[in-house]
């Protein structure tokens, strides 16, 4: 009997060869086979231009090493571009190679010789800091109308305490009686909370019914406001089922339109739900002058949301006298409500027909439907709590509601408020914020803050401040004055100001003072009537018999090519010798030619390999029937010539010969003439070192050499230079510049005016730079990749098209052997 499969063929089931015994997974696989061939062709080509981007990012990364190894500032003893690095001179100081007193570094025109230094004597700067710590510590104001009343009942028991930049939230126990015991209070809380002998709180000597608070002058101390978690609890989270609120969580501060902030505080209790919430947030709001009136507060999926009122919106249809406290009925009767607001826009809303079965399901479906009519936050529905109905209500879009934490109260609970909470400096602070909170009080002239009430001067310079500038503008302000010639600055360590002249010797000075009648911040900084003078710097110097002292205003000056550079004050002399060494000097231009060969080689070898074309990147089946040993030697030849005959190297190779060879201009010389040829024709452009002569040039024309590497154009390098100042800089450039410059043109990260880097990232790009994903070769990758992308969905559709004839195939097999076995049956019967 012939098995009816017809059924089964038309599920998703791919069940294959049941009628025609044919292994259809098998046929389907060849012929997929064949299609699947143009996907590992793009594979390939895609796997091709990665390692060709791989093979530039490698030579990219040579080319920057070279770079920064010498041609970078930042590294003087192998920068090429300075002369320094070539120095044919070595100095000792008493025969050891360093001497703490100085430093000597021979330059051009420098003698060999012996030399007694003697009687260092370092530059200094004028200097001067506040006679005073600035803040005075942490003292507060009187507390003894306050002290017995601090507890959590009256939200006024916590403070936040930061100490050395870790914040802590002190919660003073309920019930304390006396400065006394709120003092014994605050220091164990405080030795819990920071360790032992950290913070010493106590009372002041003369009143003491003020508090202190006292560390070590290396410590920050600040004492802050803690705030009530109102605002957070009741309108920043879901709100639960018997929503507990209390003293420390129900108070927020709310201003309608900027107005003066009020202080909503609701009453401790456990609430129902949002709904209950709401409804008592909406109460307090509307007890309160300012905001009555003007504000909703309405329940959105449990979150309790405040909207600004706008006006009452028009409203018609049966649903409207409903009370919707429990719910609804909506059908064709009642499912229709039109709204007007504006008075012209109007809109007619229509609701699902079934049953409500609470009052914020409907709000929430009938909001749903006046956002899609109105827009968003345009109008508003709630029901009204007195009659049960609902309510439509235009949100405004001019009027604003500001809502912040409130404050709790512990900081003016222990006479904190107002006053100086902190044993360092707050410079960002305003001039009128810190009138009170530094150690001597300021008072800047009568005025308001908007007119020039605080004047001083330092050095003859006049500065005019109003009180409503920050203290940090004003040292801004003073260290940019090029007439005053100063930098002030905040030792915080220290809690004072300190004012020093920007240069050094005896013409430096500070000189400070307030102007009279006019405020007196200098005097509340500690830094009034304070002034100061410079010391120059010199050395005694001898040079055979001849003992000579030289003075200047800096502690760096040269004497005949020596720069001497002052490090410390020292009576002792030295004997400093300088003898001629060309080994420094030579061992540094024997590696850069190195180095440089290296790049030859490199390049010359990628440009030379032999493309392997008959071997191509495997593909996934490929590599499956391979071992890893196999897998290597295939991908050495397949990944082998990527970079042949490359223009784009060629070009490289070509300029940096050319930056050897061409004429220096008024260098004296070139790099033949100090010793430095290329090799033989099979050496591909590689430099070749005659030592002998290398070393007589160091030695007897070191300025030659000098003038050779380091040389610098007057016109200074840019990648948008004209044809003709490029040609200008390359002919006064001595090598290292130039060949700095070119490297710049292939490797720099920096984009010129047509927002493209160097030539080698914009073809391949570097790791760890924007040119990684913004290169050509990227892009062409990337191009591979969506075309991989296509092609498989190509395949998958292809092979659902194959099995879906398949199935048919045995579909209708399935059907014929049914018809062949019935009738079979019917001539069987018949006998």
């Amino acid at each position: 009997m012939a098995t009816n499969i017809s059924g089964a063929l038309s599920t998703t089931l791919r069940l294959s060869g049941l009628s025609s015994g044919i292994d259809t997974d098998s046929v389907i696989k060849q012929l997929m086979r064949i299609e699947s061939m143009r996907v590992d062709k793009v594979k390939q080509d895609k796997q091709l231009l990665e390692w060709k981007r791989d093979d530039y990012r490698s030579i990219t990364n040579l080319l920057r090493g070279f770079k920064d190894e010498y041609f970078d500032y930042l590294k003087p003893a192998t920068n090429l571009r300075s002369a320094a690095s070539l120095s044919a001179f070595k100095v000792t100081y008493g025969g050891a190679d360093t001497y703490s007193a100085f430093t000597a570094t021979p330059g051009a025109g420098t003698v060999p010789g012996t030399y007694t230094i003697s009687n260092v004597k370092v530059a200094e700067t004028a200097k001067v800091s506040s006679s005073i710590a600035v803040t005075g510590g942490i003292t507060g104001s009187v507390i003894s109308t306050t002290i017995n009343n601090i507890s959590a009942l009256n939200d006024n028991n916590k403070v936040y305490v930061n100490f050395n930049g870790t914040s802590k939230e002190i919660t003073i126990d309920d019930g304390l009686s006396g400065i006394d015991a709120v003092v014994t209070n605050l220091n164990t809380k405080l030795e819990a909370a920071f360790g032992t002998g950290k913070i010493t709180v106590g009372k002041d000597l003369v009143d003491g019914n003020k508090l202190t608070f006292a560390t070590s002058s290396t410590n920050t101390l600040s004492i802050s406001t803690s705030y009530n978690t109102g605002l957070s609890d009741m309108l920043g989270k879901a709100i639960t089922s018997n929503y507990v609120i209390n003293n420390q969580n129900n108070k927020f501060t709310l201003s309608y339109n900027n107005g003066t902030a009020a202080t909503i505080t609701v009453d401790p209790g456990t609430y129902a739900d949002a709904d209950a919430l709401a409804k008592k947030i909406q109460e307090k709001i509307d007890a309160t002058a300012g905001l009555s009136g003007n504000i909703r507060v309405l329940n959105q999926n449990n979150y309790i949301v405040l909207k600004p009122i706008e006006a009452p919106a028009v409203t018609s249809g049966n649903l409207l006298g409903a009370d919707i406290s429990n719910g609804e009925l909506v059908d064709s009767n009642n499912k229709t409500i039109d709204v007007t607001i504006g008075g012209t826009n109007h809109q007619q809303i229509v609701l699902t027909e079934k049953n409500y079965a609470t009052r914020n399901d409907l709000l929430k479906e009938v909001q749903s439907k006046l956002n899609t009519a109105f827009g968003a936050n345009k109008v508003m529905v709630s029901m009204d709590e007195v009659t049960k109905e609902l309510r439509f209500e235009e949100i405004s879009s001019a009027d604003t509601i500001k809502s912040d934490r409130a404050e709790n109260g512990g900081l003016a609970a222990l006479g904190l408020k107002g006053v100086n909470a902190s044993n360092k400096l707050d410079t960002s602070l305003t001039l009128t914020d810190l009138a009170s909170r530094l150690g001597r009080v300021l008072t800047p002239a009568d005025g308001d803050g908007d007119n020039y009430n605080i004047e001083f001067t330092i050095n003859g310079k006049l500065f005019q401040f109003k009180s409503s500038q920050t203290l940090s503008e004003i040292i801004s302000t003073v260290n940019g004055d090029a007439d005053a010639n100063v930098k002030m600055t905040y030792d915080q360590l220290n809690d004072k100001l300190v004012v020093e002249s920007k240069g050094s010797g005896a013409a430096a000075k500070v000189n400070i003072s307030d102007v009279a009648g006019n405020g007196n911040l200098m005097y509340a900084l500690g830094l009034h009537g304070l002034s100061d003078i410079g010391a120059d710097s010199s050395i005694d110097y001898k040079d055979g018999t001849t003992t000579q002292t030289i003075t200047r205003s800096s502690n760096d000056f040269t004497v005949n090519g020596i720069a001497f550079s002052l490090k410390a004050t020292s009576a002792a002399a030295v004997e400093m010798k300088v003898s001629g060494d060309t080994s420094k000097s030579l061992d540094l231009i024997k590696n850069f030619v190195g180095k440089y060969n290296e790049i030859v080689d490199k390049l010359n070898a990628e440009m030379s390999e032999v493309r392997e074309r008959d071997y191509l990147p495997l593909t996934d089946e490929q590599r499956d029937a391979m071992s890893d040993s196999e897998i290597e030697k295939w991908e050495e030849k397949a990944r082998s010539g990527m970079l042949s005959n490359d223009s784009l190297l060629r070009g490289f190779l070509s300029e940096m010969r050319n930056s050897l060879y061409k004429e220096i201009k008024d260098a004296g010389g070139s790099l033949y003439s100090i010793g430095i040829t290329t090799g033989t024709w099979d050496q591909k452009g590689k430099l070749v070192i005659n030592e002998t002569r290398l070393k007589d040039a160091l030695t007897n024309n070191p300025e030659l050499v000098s003038n050779i590497f380091t040389k610098e154009s007057t016109t200074a390098y840019s990648p948008d230079m004209d044809a003709a100042s490029r040609t200008k800089r390359n002919e006064e450039n001595g090598i290292a510049n130039r060949i700095n410059d070119i490297l710049q043109d292939y490797i720099t990260t920096s984009r010129n005016s047509e927002n493209q880097k160097g030539l080698l990232l914009e073809r391949a790009g570097i790791k760890g730079d924007g040119s990684d994903y913004q290169n050509m070769l990227t892009k062409q990758i990337m191009s591979k990749e969506d075309t991989i992308a296509t092609l498989l969905d190509r395949l998958t559709d292809k092979e659902n098209q194959y099995y879906k004839r398949f199935t048919a195939m045995e579909k209708a097999l399935s059907q014929m052997n049914s018809q062949s076995a019935w009738l079979s049956q019917q001539f069987g019967g018949g006998q």
